[in-house]
């Protein structure tokens, strides 16, 4: 199976059920997906991010979690 470098914001994206989610895993199925080591940092910084600047909310982001 080949591999696909990902980032936060794809993540974030399908996680938060944003508009691009759908092509997002089109795009991805069928690959391997790798991310950095500090990926699951990097989002929770990001979920924490989105909750102070009120854009997301705290039920937002258990969701996510689930």
């Amino acid at each position: 199976m080949a591999s696909l470098v990902v980032d936060t914001s794809v993540l974030l994206a399908v996680l938060l059920n944003e508009p691009t989610r759908r092509a997002l895993v089109d795009a991805t199925e069928g690959y391997s997906l790798v991310g950095a080591p500090s990926l699951p940092w990097e989002i929770g910084n990001a979920l924490v991010a989105g909750v102070r600047r009120k854009r997301i909310s705290a039920a937002d982001v258990q969701q996510a979690f689930r």
